[in-house]
């Protein structure tokens, strides 16, 4: 009886060291999991920005979008999800080339200022 008393601490004291390893081995995982989906997005990021460049350049291509406002949609105040929108409503026919070109010249054009107050 005093042996199996004298093994309690021992056996607590092994389980307490393999509770810690486990949640150090969770830990780890669980930033694995993060670095590999963080990955991933940045993959599809890249993906369909690469996509939308070329649709944007088969528009161009068709003649539904000036090289201008492909390369407004491109390179400025235009998101790359707007301009992805915008060239999809062109290819479904949703939206007209001429409409995307007036929603792309109105996103690019600054507000106009406020009139002064009285």
């Amino acid at each position: 009886m005093l042996v199996s008393l004298a093994s309690a601490p021992l056996t607590l004291a092994m389980q307490e060291n393999e509770m810690k390893m486990m949640i150090v081995i969770a830990i780890i995982a669980l930033v694995a999991a993060l670095a590999v989906l963080r990955t991933v997005r940045r993959v599809a990021e890249v993906t369909e920005r690469e996509k939308t460049r070329r649709e944007i350049a088969a528009y161009v291509a068709e003649g539904s979008i000036t090289p201008d406002d492909a390369a407004r949609l491109l390179h400025t105040g235009v998101s790359e999800t707007v301009a992805a929108e915008l060239a999809r409503g062109v290819s479904w026919g949703t939206v007209s080339a001429k409409r995307a070109q007036e929603m792309v010249r109105a996103i690019q054009t600054p507000p106009a200022a406020p009139p002064p107050r009285a």
